[in-house]
C-alpha cells in the first residue's frame, strides 16, 4: 500500500520513530513536520536519558531580539529564536540554562528553549558588591547542581568578585551567601561532582565543600602550578572522573594584538588518593569548554558529528577579549589532545565584548 499523505501515518508508528530520535534539533525538526507528527512528538517521548550534541548560541546581533544557534551536526546555523529574555545580557551556560546578568546586576535562569526564568537575587547582595561595580566582570563562572527542569532541588553556585569569592543560592533564597574567600588565591572555576562542590585557584589549589547548611570547606590538594600559570582552567567530569581542562593562549599578546589558544593540558585528579596526573589521552570522551559548566560526550554515540579525545572550545578568554574592539568570539574549535592540532570554527563570526558565543546543551 502506496501512502502520498506523511501525515496518515499510524500515531503508534510516529511514536515508536520519535522516541529513537537522538539529536535534540532533529526531534524539533520532525516536530515541525505536520499537527499529526507534533502530536506524536511530545516532549515525553524524547528520551532524556540520552546525551545531545551540543549547540553553539550564537552573540547577539545589533538591533534584534533572536539569537542564532550553531549545529555541529549540520555544519551551519540550525536555528533563529526569539530570546528577549537575554537581550543586552552576559549569558553563562549550565545544564541547559542560562545564567544571565544584566548592566544593572540584575540575574536570572533562563531555559533558552522554553523561555522559562527563575529569578535570582540582584548583585547588590553580593559581599562587598561595591569594590567591583561592573557586574558583567563580577560573576566569572557559574553552575548548577542540576537541571531545574527535572528538579527543584536545586543550588547555584558562582564564582564572584573577580574570583574573590564562591557564592551559593537555594530557591527562595532571598540574597547570595558567600560559603568561601579567597583566602589562597582568586578562584578560576567551580563545579558539581557527585554531590559536592569543588573549586580551583589560579594557584592550582583543590577545594571541596560538602552540601551542609552552610557548606564546609575542605582542602584537597595543589596541582603543579606550572602546568596552570597563565591559563584558563576548568573543571569537568567525563567518564565518572574529574578534570582540569587548562587553556594556554588566554592572554593578550601586546606586540602581536590577539590572543587564541595554543594547546590545551588535562588533569586528572583523584581524590580519594589526594593526587593528579596529566594526561594526553580522554579514549572515545570529548570534552566541550567556554563560558559554561564545563561537560563531556561519548563520542561514539556520534561518530559522524563527534571526535574522541578532543577539546571543543568557545572563547572565555575575558582577560583578553576585553582588550580587543569587537569582544569574544574569535578563538573557537576543536583541539586533538593526541597530536595538538586545531580546527578552528572559521565559518562562525560571531562577536561580543560582554557575551560571546557559548555552548549549550539542548534540553526542554
Amino acid at each position: 500500500m502506496e501512502i502520498s499523505d506523511w501525515s496518515e501515518l499510524l500515531p503508534d508508528l510516529l511514536i515508536m520513530i520519535a522516541r529513537r530520535i537522538q539529536l535534540m534539533e532533529d526531534f524539533m525538526a520532525f516536530r515541525g513536520v505536520c499537527t499529526s507528527w507534533r502530536a506524536a512528538a511530545s516532549v515525553d517521548n524524547f528520551v532524556k536519558s540520552w546525551p545531545t550534541v551540543p549547540l553553539v548560541m550564537l552573540a547577539e546581533k545589533k538591533d534584534t531580539d533572536y539569537r542564532e544557534f550553531y549545529s555541529l551536526s549540520r555544519g551551519k546555523i540550525w536555528r533563529r529564536m526569539p530570546l528577549p529574555e537575554a537581550k543586552g545580557k552576559k549569558c553563562i551556560e549550565s545544564r541547559g540554562w542560562l545564567i544571565t546578568i544584566s548592566s544593572s546586576g540584575d540575574m536570572s535562569l533562563l531555559h533558552p528553549f522554553s523561555r522559562a526564568q527563575i529569578e535570582l537575587p540582584n548583585q547588590s547582595t553580593f559581599p562587598e558588591h561595591d569594590i567591583n561595580p561592573d557586574p558583567f566582570f563580577n560573576v566569572t563562572s557559574a553552575v548548577l547542581s542540576a537541571s531545574p527542569s527535572e528538579t527543584s532541588d536545586f543550588v547555584v553556585v558562582i564564582v564572584g568578585g573577580g574570583g574573590r569569592f564562591l557564592l551559593l543560592w537555594r530557591p527562595g533564597d532571598m540574597s547570595w551567601t558567600r560559603i568561601e574567600s579567597a583566602q589562597y588565591g582568586a578562584f578560576n572555576d567551580v563545579y558539581f561532582y557527585k554531590g559536592k562542590i569543588y573549586a580551583i585557584t589560579y594557584g592550582g589549589h583543590i577545594w571541596v565543600w560538602d552540601m551542609l547548611d552552610p557548606p564546609e570547606a575542605q582542602y584537597c590538594f595543589t596541582i603543579n602550578r606550572e602546568l596552570i600559570d597563565f591559563r584558563r582552567s576548568r573543571l569537568v567530569e567525563s567518564a565518572g572522573k574529574l578534570f582540569v581542562v587548562a587553556r594556554d593562549g588566554a592572554e593578550y599578546d601586546d606586540d602581536e594584538q590577539t590572543y587564541g589558544v595554543m594547546n590545551f593540558r588535562v588533569v586528572q585528579l583523584d581524590l580519594i588518593k589526594r593526587e593528579w596526573k596529566e594526561i594526553d589521552n580522554l579514549g572515545d570522551m570529548a570534552i566541550f569548554v567556554g563560558h559554561n559548566g564545563g561537560f563531556s560526550l561519548d563520542a561514539t554515540r556520534f561518530p559522524s558529528i563527534i571526535k574522541p579525545n578532543c577539546i571543543y572550545f568557545t572563547d572565555d578568554a575575558i582577560e583578553a577579549y576585553t582588550c580587543t574592539e569587537e569582544g569574544g568570539g574569535k578563538d573557537m574549535g576543536v583541539y586533538n589532545l593526541e597530536d595538538g592540532h586545531i580546527e578552528r570554527f572559521d565559518d562562525i563570526q560571531s562577536f561580543s565584548l560582554i557575551s560571546p558565543p557559548v555552548w549549550v546543551a539542548p534540553s526542554f
